[in-house]
């Protein structure tokens, strides 16, 4: 039998966590088919973000079970997975804007859905990031042998680079709405 370790448990419940809350969303306030259709319709962006939080915080309790870092660093990475789930979720508003009256609101967040999915998407890849960071600084090493590879890696550098890169996707992904796509 496949026995898990308790990070990697954290990161499925925690991964799970984000699927659950988009069906919570979703069904709370549309019928359950428009639900399917709308995670039919993007269902390759919701598992990357579910997934991305998911490795994020099980990279997270794993640093925490280390006990070898202050708590303001885990504090500072603790946030930048806070601000990946709210980027993830949103574009939700749009599903009870109408209802509170709010229609611009509603207009506003649906059209600008993509950027927001994909600042959550790199606000997770920084986070990602930011843990393996944690990991290389404080020295940590694992049973994983790609884990302990980091080490190779200016992982400062990737993190300007992926915030470059999500800087430059939003801005496109703007620009491409603005111009009439999506």
């Amino acid at each position: 039998m496949l026995r898990m370790k308790r990070h990697h448990v954290i990161g499925i419940i925690a991964s799970l966590s984000v699927l659950l809350l988009y069906f919570l969303i979703m069904i709370l306030f549309n019928p359950l088919n428009m639900a399917l259709l709308q995670f039919s319709s993007m269902w390759y962006w919701i598992l990357l973000l579910s997934l991305g939080f998911g490795i994020q915080v099980g990279l997270f309790a794993f640093i925490r079970q280390q006990n070898k870092i202050n708590s303001g660093t885990l504090i500072v990475s603790g946030t930048t997975s806070i601000g990946s789930m709210i980027a993830c979720c949103v574009h939700h508003v749009s599903d009870i804007a109408p209802i509170l009256g709010l229609s611009v609101v509603a207009i506003f967040f649906s059209k600008y859905q993509v950027p927001f999915i994909l600042l959550g998407l790199f606000s997770n890849m920084i986070g990602i990031l930011m843990m393996f960071r944690i990991i290389k600084n404080c020295g940590i090493k694992t049973n994983s042998k790609s884990i302990n590879n980091i080490n190779k890696y200016n992982i400062d550098f990737l993190i300007k680079v992926i915030a470059l890169l999500g800087i430059i996707s939003i801005i496109l992904s703007i620009g491409f709405i603005i111009n009439g796509g999506f």
